[in-house]
């Protein structure tokens, strides 16, 4: 047993999810299933872009790193923790020197309380037994940025910051995160998270997590109608991600999880 007076992860251990992921055409993507230190269910999908190493370095650590940065921490300040340790594994990757970079959608259940936390153009959509969407993230795309993009810099043309990234926050990219010559992490290309939070007020939600290859060619609403006039659950992901690759060749990971 581990000492109860530290921050601590033990992945995999929670019931009543369901997952897949496909590799596609950069074999980028990741996911991240664990409880943090006990109590924190954290369920997470990360789509690398431009190389693996960024997307890998995630995987690896950004689980111990949310236990360590919301250990002890009063809910009240969760939000602002999130984002101060979004910036700090983002400086630590920069000074690792590493290349490429990654979206991420991420949940958080603390008791009643769902955190959504939206980096990128992956999506988490909430949604009730009967089909009905209660919660559905916006995606982080240039276009919809142009003033902050901007502002920090940079320029949106032919949907991308400075004609290189379709997505206009993530991980990593670290050249896209130059203002005035020298890194910022609030800079055209971002890593300051949205972070959200609502009451899990009944029983039959589920989360439905994406890579945007999950949703580049069927809405969502399309994909919770899938879900919810399926008559097996268990094996959802897989029709999911069937569907998915048929009309694209991008990477594809799906968690849905039922609360």
């Amino acid at each position: 047993m581990l000492s109860t007076n530290k921050a601590r992860v033990e992945f995999s251990s929670i019931k009543h999810h369901y997952f897949k992921s496909q590799i596609g055409r950069s074999g980028e993507d990741r996911y991240i299933i664990a409880t943090l230190n006990d109590s924190i269910q954290m369920f997470a999908v990360l789509d690398g872009h431009g190389g693996s190493e960024v997307v890998d370095y995630l995987k690896k650590h950004l689980a111990s790193h949310l236990a360590e940065k919301l250990f002890g921490v009063d809910m009240n300040m969760w939000r602002e923790t999130i984002i101060k340790s979004f910036i700090e594994i983002d400086q630590r990757m920069k000074d690792e020197r590493l290349t490429g970079g990654s979206t991420a959608i991420i949940t958080l259940i603390a008791g009643k309380i769902l955190y959504i936390i939206i980096l990128g153009d992956s999506r988490a959509v909430i949604f009730d037994f009967s089909g009905h969407i209660l919660i559905e993230s916006e995606d982080h795309i240039p276009e919809n940025e142009i003033e902050r993009i901007k502002a920090a810099g940079g320029f949106v043309a032919m949907g991308r910051v400075n004609y290189i990234l379709a997505t206009s926050r993530a991980f990593g990219d670290f050249p896209l995160k130059v203002i005035n010559g020298k890194y910022s992490p609030r800079g055209p290309v971002t890593v300051i998270p949205e972070v959200s939070q609502c009451e899990i007020s009944q029983d039959g939600m589920y989360i439905l997590l994406g890579s945007d290859g999950l949703f580049a060619s069927t809405t969502s609403q399309d994909l919770v109608n899938m879900i919810v006039e399926s008559s097996n659950i268990q094996y959802i992901c897989p029709m999911l991600i069937k569907n998915a690759i048929s009309r694209s060749n991008d990477d594809v990971t799906v968690i849905l999880v039922q609360l």
